[in-house]
């Protein structure tokens, strides 16, 4: 999930901005998961990015 969100919110901001400033070897740097709520604020980041993409 965080893999693919990295990418979606990185295509969000090009389209935005016009400058794709994202990079393939960054996209599996997942800080460790302390808690739930951090868990929980990853699942609704990548929806908000999900739903922002598709519209």
């Amino acid at each position: 999930m965080y893999h693919v969100n990295y990418h979606l919110a990185g295509l969000l901001n090009a389209f935005a901005n016009e400058k794709l400033e994202i990079s393939d070897k960054y996209s599996f740097d997942l800080p460790p998961i302390q808690s739930e709520t951090e868990w929980n604020k990853l699942i609704k980041d990548f929806l908000d990015n999900a739903k922002n993409f598709q519209t």
